[in-house]
């Protein structure tokens, strides 16, 4: 079995979940020490490795959020999903690139944005709550950007299909 991921991918799909796991105790200091303290690890290499386990679990769901979304955005703008299956790995690696893993990236981040963002409004912060939603509407509009970008080029591009 082979398995690879890219620092792009890495990117894309960890950090999100990064800023989810450390804006939990922003919004619930004790959340940590006393909702999970039993079950931590008493050093704090294990303590890390562990948060950056769960940091990358985190993104991994947050990216299956993004996922089942997929067919929902394209109602609006679809793209040709079969493109990443058929195309040669040059045009793949372009898309990538340019587009994919900077759309992966902004999706994925905009749940736990909205987690702050929300709970900085239920909190009466009203400052930080329009600076989140003011980054969380940034990161959707360009998300959304690059997903046009996405579908207009899997849908001009004609993937070399590999048959003679």
């Amino acid at each position: 079995m082979s398995f690879s991921l890219s620092p792009h991918q890495l990117v894309a799909h960890w950090v999100p979940g990064f800023v989810f796991v450390i804006l939990v105790p922003l919004l619930a200091p004790d959340t940590y020490n006393s909702a999970f303290k039993p079950v931590l690890p008493a050093g704090d290499t294990a303590r890390g490795i562990l948060f950056a386990v769960l940091a990358f679990v985190m993104g991994q769901f947050l990216d299956a959020l993004r996922d089942t979304l997929e067919s929902v955005w394209d109602l609006w703008n679809k793209v040709n999903w079969d493109f990443f299956m058929h195309a040669d790995a040059a045009q793949i690696e372009k898309l990538d690139r340019w587009y994919f893993t900077y759309y992966v990236f902004n999706s994925n981040l905009v749940v736990p944005l909205l987690f702050f963002t929300v709970g900085e409004l239920l909190a009466d912060h009203n400052v930080v709550f329009l600076g989140g939603l003011t980054v969380t509407i940034v990161l959707v509009w360009d998300a959304w950007s690059l997903r046009c970008e996405i579908a207009k080029h899997t849908k001009a591009t004609q993937p070399s299909l590999g048959r003679t």
